[in-house]
Formats: structure tokens, sequence, C-alpha cells
């Protein structure tokens, strides 16, 4: 379970994205009329905006952690 300065840091982050995404929606003219739009509209974005960034983040971290872990396990 996240502690609980993670969640609210966390909420922060997210309330920011949805703000953002809400202002793309708009500005491109996106239907956001009733909660079907909405959710489709969302969907779309998370999907080709968020989920990849969230997806690089992550494996970068993965990748780092893998390249560290190999350099500590040299024999001299």
């Amino acid at each position: 379970m996240m502690n609980v300065d993670r969640q609210q840091a966390l909420n922060e982050h997210v309330n920011a994205i949805a703000q953002i995404l809400y202002a793309d929606a708009d500005s491109q003219g996106l239907p956001m009329g009733n909660l079907a739009e909405i959710e489709m509209t969302v969907r779309h974005q998370l999907q080709s905006q968020v989920s990849p960034q969230l997806g690089n983040f992550l494996s970068n971290l993965v990748a780092q952690k893998i390249l560290t872990l190999q350099g500590t396990s040299k024999a001299p």
C-alpha cells in the first residue's frame, strides 16, 4: 500500500495531468459532452500520450538497474 505522502503527490500529479488532458481535448474539440464521450476521449489520450511515457520511464529505470547490477557483479 502506498504511503500517505506518495499518495498525496500522486494525486497532485494526476490532477495536473487531468487538467492538461482536459485543456487539450477542449482545444482540439474532442467529444466531452457526456460520460461515454469523456471515457472514450480520456482513454485515447491515456493510450496515446500518458502510457507510452510511463512505459519509457519505467523501462529506463529497469535498464539502469540491470546495468548497475551487472557492473557490481563483475569478478575482479
